[in-house]
């Protein structure tokens, strides 16, 4: 009986070795743990955010140039209502 019990103990020990040493040897090990441990999610939100600020900017950016370029139109209007007025 023990040594049916240390002989499974060794099995166990042996196939979980090479269990870690493929997931450490292969990139696809390391995104697989990326993946289990939730790295990989942080890293997508990560970069999808950063677009997101990207697309924040750029469109501020051009709503900040059409202000501007309104009411330098504006301006114009008013100064040449009165010129027409004189």
């Amino acid at each position: 009986m023990k040594g049916m019990k240390d002989n499974f103990q060794f099995w166990i020990l042996l196939i979980l070795s090479l269990a870690l040493a493929m997931f450490m040897g292969c990139d696809s090990g390391k995104k697989t743990i990326d993946q289990v441990t939730g790295n990989e999610a942080v890293k997508q939100f990560e970069k999808s955010k950063e677009k997101i600020d990207d697309v924040v900017d750029k469109q501020t950016e051009r709503l900040n140039t059409v202000d501007e370029d309104n009411s330098d139109d504006e301006m114009g209007d008013e100064n040449s209502e009165e010129a027409d007025e004189e």
